[in-house]
């Protein structure tokens, strides 16, 4: 700081020298000294220059990072509103669903979804203490089926996935009615066996299961959608003896759930 205040000090004399030179003519001497004095100023303009595009470009990279991270608390901002949009949607979905049931719902949040020895579980934060059981149905916010409770701790309950290989099930055709078994083969599939033979299956026709209700009345859960490509090989032959078989896909996608709900249920009926 001393050395810089030395040489803007000579800087100034400088400029009074070289202001009497301008003054006073343009001599072969006082030309020398005009390039005396240019010489001198140039290392000085040159760091005084420096000295502002520093100064020009600490400001602006503060600006960008300013606007950095304007951005991110708008972005996380629009990100809570979406959540909390999302949030709203799913409980008003559940809420119409339970009130056109006319049944209880517990709503309970994922913990986590996983796998285990091929199998799609997920571990939610409702238990016995709520009242859960095994065997009770788990929905998600559209009133699709996503599994049952295999396990109910105090505070948690695992959830095996409807699809899951292994699982089988007494199941209807909406709208055609009529009834079949519905047998999980994993990767949210479901092979549908036993099709009767005047029932008609469509593309997109969904398959559902019944629930008894603890006050005795029953209830219908959408569990698949009828997948098209499969419907090649539904009319039976002849030597089928009258039955059919077609493929379904899960409607729930377990892997994207953040909030289910579980229908106490008495019974699943078959």
């Amino acid at each position: 700081m001393r050395e810089r205040r030395r040489v803007f000090t000579k800087a100034a004399v400088i400029i009074l020298l070289s202001g009497g030179i301008i003054f006073f003519g343009a001599a072969g001497p006082v030309r020398r000294a005009r390039e005396t004095v240019a010489a001198f100023f140039r290392p000085v303009m040159s760091t005084a220059s420096g000295i502002g595009r520093m100064r020009a470009r600490k400001s602006a990279s503060e600006e960008v990072s300013r606007l950095k991270e304007e951005n991110e608390r708008l972005t996380a901002e629009n990100f809570d509103r979406e959540k909390l949009a999302q949030d709203l949607e799913t409980l008003e979905s559940a809420f119409a669903f339970r009130a056109a049931a006319d049944m209880a719902l517990t709503g309970a949040r994922v913990f986590f979804y996983t796998r285990e020895l091929g199998r799609e579980v997920l571990v939610i934060d409702q238990g016995a203490s709520a009242g859960v059981k095994k065997g009770d149905a788990v929905i998600d916010a559209h009133a699709a089926l996503v599994g049952e409770v295999d396990e109910a701790g105090d505070d948690y309950s695992r959830v095996l996935v409807a699809s899951n290989a292994g699982v089988a099930f007494r199941a209807s055709l909406l709208p055609g009615g009529g009834s079949m078994l519905a047998r999980g083969l994993g990767a949210r599939t479901f092979s549908l066996e036993l099709i009767p033979r005047n029932l008609r299956l469509r593309e997109g026709d969904f398959v559902v299961r019944r629930v008894t209700l603890p006050g005795g009345g029953n209830h219908t859960v959408p569990v698949a959608s009828v997948l098209g490509d499969s419907l090649a090989g539904a009319a039976p032959p002849a030597q089928a003896g009258g039955f059919a078989q077609a493929r379904a896909v899960l409607i729930a996608r377990p892997e994207t759930l953040e909030r289910v709900f579980i229908i106490h249920i008495s019974a699943w009926t078959e």
